[in-house]
């Protein structure tokens, strides 16, 4: 008998009590710290009986070895893997084009590669071979949900015809759609926007208006922030449902009061199709070492360094203490403390992963050039495409491959990592990941 090898200790903050979490039972307790001391120190003469019944049956004590342990991790990791693999999420990258020159954009290096490819758009028919391709993989899935549009700019004006075909092609198909854009010509697509269509939007600021408009800007030059605002009134009030994406670094968060005031006094937060949640941000152009780590939040992945982390964190902690009234926005653990917190409450069971997001799984992202992508901080770099879907479908068998595989399973640093199915692996888009960072999530105030 001995500890488990997945058993993952955590404080409460301001609490004597802490809590318990296994790695692959999914089981989450709040004990004593007598109780963590002995486990720690597989002092298990000093425990009851009882005890130890209990902590053996939700996983915490165990007479596995570690090796039995691992496969188990593997085991589940599979399942959840292939599980995770039914679903597909077909992406339109309408056009690699874009009205905006954020300094920090990871498609920055597409729009200097000049017209002939960032000024490509689909046409029809390459919108209908791509329908080829959804009507087939989805003909046997299970779910048929919501297509998304991407670019680029997927929702440029001179974008209108081609994103009304698509739009209209997926409607008699059965599809919903979301776009993820700037939102600042949201406005000419009154028509498809709202519950019927577009249902979903994701857009970005960056602070208040003026550091906004310094970062996010127009390719004239002129200010973005109004416009964008205007539209995302515009588009609550057709029924859309807005999740608006808050961009900091350690240059803007200081700007993170003003911006959030200015939503919370046009009282979007009071909507009930409105979100907001905080990602943290650096230049994608710059040099990623291995000090940087990953941190998701709602599947989209930023790397930053270490110790602009600390400081964002603690910063965004104090913040919320000091703003109790700002709490409607979602913060970079929110996910995590969201669903420990419900698994407390509800005594349900967590939601493990064996490979980190849809890239590993069900993703297709169509591009206007007929490539084919599974991650879409991948676009445009054709190396790592998976695939042609025009003029004829064909996939690049060893890259595909390369993608599907890479779940926990098949990462060593990850399968003995007691993390492993809460993270599923991080990031595939970066080679190099960190996610010993896991550990400070479970270090949060849940009550």
């Amino acid at each position: 008998m001995r500890t488990s090898s997945y058993t993952i200790f955590a404080q409460i903050p301001r609490s004597e009590e802490q809590i318990l979490v296994h790695g692959y039972t999914g089981a989450i307790d709040i004990v004593s710290q007598r109780l963590i001391s002995n486990l720690k120190e597989e002092n298990f003469g000093a425990l009851t009986p009882k005890e130890i019944e209990v902590l053996s049956k939700r996983g915490y004590i165990t007479t596995k070895s570690k090796e039995e342990e691992y496969k188990r991790v593997e085991l589940l990791a599979r399942l959840f893997h292939k599980k995770a693999s039914r679903f597909h999420l077909f992406m339109f990258l309408v056009s690699y084009d874009c009205n905006f020159r954020c300094p920090y954009c990871f498609e920055s290096s597409i729009s200097a590669a000049g017209e002939n490819w960032s000024g490509e758009t689909f046409t029809k028919i390459l919108v209908d071979a791509a329908y080829e391709v959804v009507d087939k993989i989805n003909f046997t899935s299970p779910w048929k949900s919501r297509i998304i549009l991407y670019g680029g700019e997927p929702l440029l004006v001179k974008n209108s015809n081609i994103v009304h075909y698509i739009v209209d092609s997926g409607l008699k198909r059965g599809y919903k759609f979301g776009a993820i854009t700037n939102g600042y010509e949201v406005d000419s697509y009154q028509d498809i926007i709202g519950k019927d269509a577009v249902n979903f939007l994701q857009i970005s600021l960056d602070g208040g208006s003026i550091v906004h408009n310094n970062r996010r800007r127009h390719y004239t030059g002129e200010g973005t922030f109004y416009k964008i605002f205007e539209n995302i009134s515009l588009a609550l009030e057709l029924g859309a449902f807005v999740n608006v994406r808050i961009n900091i670094d350690e240059k803007n968060i200081s700007q993170l009061f003003d911006l959030v005031k200015f939503i919370f006094s046009n009282k979007f937060n009071e909507r009930s199709n409105f979100q907001c949640y905080i990602s943290v941000v650096r230049n994608y152009n710059g040099n990623v070492s291995s000090e940087n780590i990953s941190v998701c939040s709602n599947g989209l992945c930023e790397i930053f360094p270490t110790v602009s982390k600390r400081k964002v964190l603690k910063f965004l902690e104090s913040f919320f203490q000091i703003h109790p009234e700002f709490s409607f926005i979602q913060g970079p653990d929110y996910w995590l403390k969201s669903e420990i917190k419900h698994v407390i409450q509800s005594r349900g069971a967590l939601q493990f992963r064996g490979s980190f997001c849809g890239v590993t799984g069900g993703n297709q992202i169509f591009d206007p050039r007929g490539d084919i992508y599974t991650c879409w901080g991948d676009v445009g770099k054709r190396s790592v495409r998976i695939g042609r879907f025009w003029p004829a479908l064909s996939y690049v068998k060893e890259q595909l491959q390369e993608w599907k595989e890479r779940t926990i399973t098949n990462l060593s640093i990850c399968s003995k990592c007691k993390y492993a199915l809460f993270c599923g692996g991080g990031a595939a888009h970066w080679q190099k990941q960190s996610i010993t960072h896991l550990s400070t999530h479970f270090v949060m105030n849940i009550h």
